[in-house]
């Protein structure tokens, strides 16, 4: 039942600034909190995922979908948890 969180740090290598429009988690239990302003090139900016392993037991796979004004789409974001009874 704990909550637990993992920040992604993402920093933009771009020439353009990176404007992130949605995180998707391939699950409900998944809460996604992310950067909303434009990140300028060579800035930083981050994804955040809350997970709550109420439920589950032993080790789990999640991911999240990143759609982001980039070619590639989307952008999955995988995490491992390890829930011990």
């Amino acid at each position: 039942g704990d909550v637990v969180e993992h920040v992604y740090e993402i920093t933009n290598t771009g020439k353009n600034p990176l404007i992130i429009s949605n995180v998707q988690p391939t699950c409900g239990c998944t809460i996604p909190d992310f950067t909303k302003n434009p990140i300028l090139p060579g800035q930083k900016g981050k994804i955040t995922l809350k997970f709550n392993s109420t439920n589950f037991e032993g080790v789990v796979h999640k991911a999240a979908e990143v759609y982001a004004n980039v070619e590639k789409l989307p952008i999955e974001l995988t995490f491992t948890a390890d829930i011990q009874p």
